[in-house]
């Protein structure tokens, strides 16, 4: 049985006019002036609790990360502020003593894009490894060890101080050399290495107050926003929000259920905006997971695009096999499937190609394209006929074969355009029928 859950129509569309005024707030801005945007973001959820930012909703997007910082209770709506924000970290030069004020293209330089940049005053060298060195070293200035050849003596060694080209290669060859000097015990190698892995391993994601990198997160969760809002009319239909609510309940059902050697399930555009209004009720989606599936089911925004490729490879064979041979999307999988999920063998899925003409005129199923969504036809204006561009990419999408729908609102005439193998491109064009 798919379960149901709260998530209303309403609550879709509000979800998305959210998105919109970020997206119209994202159109007037260049690059640098966006990531200044969304650091502020994060430092007013961070420091000064606003709780109802664009940086709040996508820390909802997190549930695991979420709740976690919330300490279970999520009707605390207000973040900590006894952390600082990645603002406030970033803000100056981390080298001992110099405490320059970084501009904000260095900040831009540094943090989106992993450089590293020079400071003008201390000539250190500034990358996002520098600031947690710089965090590692302020909290480990000395370590107590035992001393070499004595029993139940100890000795205070004095760690390396942050090098001057601020790299944590550098500093770790230091810390060796320091160790191999003191002859350190083997126990004590070990609790000092058990610290650097703890604050130095590569993938450890943020210095602020959580783990997870907010603005690094809100920037990947803008790439979400612009492809539905370019699309924000037809996103926003009810009947589409409707359908796309329906599907969102089945792929949670099969989320529940997949295979232990199913690494990820893959969400098309219309399920994925569903689920992110959902996580934004963290209470109401917490309490729909432990029905569906007993836990939280997290959402990952960062898996890899080779995981990605399988995962939708698997979704689309575990949806066909779960619901009596329904497509999953009119986008095949380009890779196989894990085993476990291959219910449906290859040649099913690979019949619905681009030569998929389903959506013709065929209202019978919510997961077609819902054309009785467009606007009604406008009179002839005095510059001509105006086409309306509704793109519907039909990669990742619950959409059969459209590319680009062009709505002409004078004739009430749409087209779509497909492009198919070696880029053969198809249109086709019908009249739009009267609702009434």
């Amino acid at each position: 049985m798919v379960h149901t859950s709260s998530v209303t129509v309403a609550d879709v569309q509000s979800h998305l006019a959210a998105m919109k005024a970020m997206y119209e707030l994202k159109c007037t801005l260049s690059a640098q002036d966006l990531y200044e945007t969304l650091v502020d973001l994060e430092y007013a959820y961070v420091e000064l609790g606003v709780d109802n930012n664009f940086a709040h909703m996508v820390h909802q997007l997190h549930p695991k990360a979420y709740m976690a910082q919330k300490g279970g209770d999520l009707y605390r709506q207000q973040a900590s502020s006894l952390q600082p924000s990645l603002k406030t970290i970033l803000h100056t030069c981390p080298h001992d003593n110099c405490d320059m004020v970084l501009t904000s293209s260095q900040r831009f330089r540094v943090h989106m894009h992993h450089g590293t940049v020079s400071c003008t005053r201390c000539f250190g060298r500034v990358s996002m490894d520098t600031f947690k060195l710089a965090k590692f070293v302020q909290r480990y200035t000395s370590c107590e060890v035992e001393a070499p050849m004595a029993l139940n003596d100890k000795v205070t060694i004095v760690m390396p101080r942050l090098p001057i080209d601020g790299s944590i290669p550098t500093y770790l060859q230091e810390l060796k050399t320091l160790m191999v000097r003191s002859k350190v015990s083997y126990s004590a190698m070990k609790a000092i290495q058990t610290a650097v892995d703890t604050y130095l391993k590569p993938d450890q994601p943020s210095m602020g107050w959580m783990e997870l990198d907010l603005v690094h997160a809100m920037a990947r969760q803008l790439e979400f926003v612009e492809k539905v809002c370019t699309n924000y009319r037809y996103w926003s239909q009810p009947v589409v929000v409707a359908a796309s609510v329906m599907r969102y309940h089945q792929f949670m059902h099969i989320m529940a259920a997949k295979p232990s050697n199913v690494t990820c399930l893959v969400p098309t555009v219309d399920i994925d905006l569903v689920w992110h209004a959902h996580q934004c009720n963290p209470v109401a989606y917490r309490t729909f997971c432990n029905r569906v599936a007993g836990k939280l089911i997290d959402h990952d925004d960062t898996i890899p695009a080779t995981a990605l490729a399988r995962g939708y490879a698997d979704t689309f064979s575990l949806w066909s096999k779960t619901f009596h041979g329904e497509k999953y999307s009119s986008f095949p999988p380009q890779v196989p499937t894990t085993r476990a999920a291959s219910a449906v063998p290859s040649s099913t899925w690979k019949k619905s190609k681009m030569k998929d003409k389903r959506y013709v005129l065929k209202v019978s199923t919510p997961t077609l394209l819902m054309w009785w969504a467009l606007p009604p036809p406008l009179p002839p204006t005095s510059e001509g006929d105006t086409p309306h561009d509704y793109r519907v990419p039909s990669f990742h999408s619950r959409f059969v074969g459209a590319d680009l729908l062009l709505y002409n609102t004078t004739t009430a005439s749409a087209s779509f355009v497909q492009v198919g193998e070696q880029d053969t491109i198809t249109q086709m064009t019908f009249q739009v029928e009267s609702r009434g």
